[in-house]
C-alpha cells in the first residue's frame, strides 16, 4: 500500500518477536490462511498484516498523502499446551504449563495479547516499540473478534485483533531520509533479514537522485507543470534549468551589486 504500511509491519513484528509466548513465530502477512498454518504446526503464532487503508480528503493530486485511518490486523492462534512463565508463592519465577484444553487456549491468547502489549508500549521492545509509536501517531480504534474452530482434527483457538492507526505521511522523493525514515532504516540495517528491504527503502525515499528542490514540492502537492511554474517556485518557462540559474550580481540604478558589495552595505552582524 505504502512505505509507512511497511514501516508499521515491520515495527509491530520486530517489537514482538521473541518477548511473547509465540517466541519468534510472529510473521509480516502470509499467503497461507492461519487455518491451515495452524493446523501444520499448532505453536502459538502471530501474524501481522494490514487490512485496510482510507484517505478521503487527499490534498490536490498527491499520492503521499497519509491514510486518515490505517487499519492493521494483527492475527494470533494456538492449537498446543503451552509453556510459560509465573511466580510462586514466594514470589520466584516458575515454569507454568496452560493446558490445550478450551480454556487453556483462551487462556493462551490472553497472555499473548498482554505480551504483544508490554512489547509495544514499554522499552523492552527497543527500539521497535518507540518506531511503532512514531510511525502510528494515534490509535483511532480497536476491535477484537473471535475465531477458532477445528480444522482436520486439529481444535485451535484465533483472535483477530485490528487496530485503526493515523499514521505520518509517507515521505517525499528524491531526498535524503527524514526521521523517522532515518531511524527505521538504520534499524532495520541491523537485523540482517531486513537488511536488503532497508537499503530499497533508502533507495525509494531518495530516488530520483538530483531532483531539483521545487520538483519536490510539486510531487508532494501532485500538481501540474504548468500549475507549479505559476506558483513562482519554479522557473517560468518549460525550456527554463531544472534549477533556477544563481544570480551573481543585480544591475541598479548606482551600478551593479554583488555579494562583497551586499555585505559591504549590510554592515556587520549586530
Amino acid at each position: 500500500m505504502s512505505l509507512v504500511s511497511l514501516a508499521l509491519r515491520v515495527a509491530i513484528v520486530q517489537a514482538v518477536k521473541g518477548r511473547t509466548v509465540a517466541g519468534d513465530r510472529v510473521f509480516d502477512s502470509a499467503i497461507e490462511t492461519l487455518d491451515e498454518i495452524i493446523t501444520s504446526s499448532p505453536a502459538p503464532i502471530v501474524i501481522v498484516s494490514i487490512d485496510e487503508a482510507e484517505t478521503s480528503a487527499a490534498s490536490g493530486m498527491t499520492l503521499l498523502s497519509a491514510p486518515d485511518r490505517l487499519t492493521i490486523l494483527i492475527e494470533a492462534a494456538v492449537a498446543e499446551a503451552v509453556t510459560t512463565v509465573g511466580t510462586d508463592d514466594a514470589g520466584a519465577e516458575t515454569a507454568v504449563v496452560v493446558r490445550a484444553a478450551s480454556e487453556g487456549l483462551e487462556a493462551t491468547l490472553d497472555i499473548l495479547h498482554r505480551q504483544m502489549a508490554r512489547a509495544l508500549l514499554t522499552p523492552i521492545g527497543a527500539p521497535w516499540s518507540d518506531l511503532w509509536r512514531r510511525f502510528a501517531c494515534r490509535i483511532a480504534r480497536i476491535e477484537r473478534k473471535r475465531g477458532g474452530g477445528a480444522d482436520k482434527g486439529t481444535r485451535f483457538a484465533s483472535r483477530f485483533l485490528l487496530v485503526t492507526v493515523e499514521p505520518i505521511d509517507d515521505p517525499g522523493f528524491g531526498e535524503a531520509a527524514p526521521e523517522p525514515w532515518s531511524d527505521m532504516i538504520a534499524a532495520m540495517r541491523g537485523v540482517a533479514d531486513l537488511a536488503g528491504l532497508a537499503a530499497v527503502m533508502e533507495a525509494e525515499i531518495t530516488a530520483p537522485a538530483g531532483l531539483a528542490d521545487w520538483r519536490r514540492v510539486q510531487a508532494l502537492l501532485g500538481v501540474s507543470e504548468e500549475t507549479v511554474r505559476g506558483t513562482g517556485i519554479a522557473p517560468p518557462y518549460a525550456d527554463d534549468p531544472e534549477a533556477p540559474p544563481v544570480i551573481e550580481s543585480y544591475e541598479t540604478m548606482a551600478g551593479p551589486i554583488d555579494a562583497p558589495r551586499a555585505d559591504e552595505i549590510a554592515g556587520p552582524e549586530v
